[in-house]
């Protein structure tokens, strides 16, 4: 989409993301959404096949911006132990931010089958830039020799259990707060000396 094809369809994609975190999947219509954007249903219909299709737009949006907050975080020129941090709280912010997303999806897993293999994609993406900070840091002799692949998952585990039990028991804990004690955990243990 170029032009005023592309701000409509974008404008689509920001008005359902209000609504189906205002309503939930099961509860907002295409008129709703159509009605936020300031567009006819017919026009909804358009850009997309389907309230599925409009929904699953709204997790890919989120998860390109995700990825390109994660692009920039690494791209910085800083030490790798601060991108860790940096990029825990990108992933803390945008939990926070996405939150009634997030609670949808836990809700119904299944809404997203059809694009595991996508969300898969991504997060392997994800994975394989954490591994390279990591590898930077073990290069530079800051962090210990490790599985990259083992210290990635272990980084990205105890944000993904952190983001969940955030979601679940919806504190309102301050994300950098959050982030920098999950990365200290993950770079220190709990070990004092």
């Amino acid at each position: 989409m170029q032009g005023p094809d592309k701000d409509k369809g974008q404008a689509i994609i920001a008005a359902a993301k209000r609504i189906f975190a205002l309503h939930g999947y099961n509860q907002a219509r295409v008129e709703d959404i159509a009605q936020a954007a300031g567009v006819g249903k017919g026009t909804v219909y358009e850009y997309f096949s389907s309230k599925q299709a409009v929904f699953e737009q709204v997790v890919d949006a989120g998860m390109s911006q995700y990825m390109k907050g994660l692009e920039d975080e690494i791209r910085r020129d800083a030490s790798p132990a601060t991108k860790l941090r940096q990029i825990a709280v990108l992933h803390m912010k945008f939990v926070t931010n996405h939150q009634n997303l997030a609670n949808i999806i836990i809700a119904d897993p299944a809404i997203m089958s059809p694009h595991r293999a996508r969300l898969r994609e991504i997060c392997e993406q994800a994975q394989d830039m954490v591994a390279g900070v990591i590898e930077q840091g073990i290069r530079m002799e800051l962090f210990k020799a490790v599985d990259t692949l083992l210290a990635t998952q272990a980084f990205f585990g105890i944000l993904s259990s952190v983001g969940v039990s955030h979601l679940v028991r919806q504190q309102s804990r301050n994300p950098e707060e959050v982030a920098s004690l999950a990365v200290d955990l993950f770079l220190y243990g709990l070990v004092t000396a």
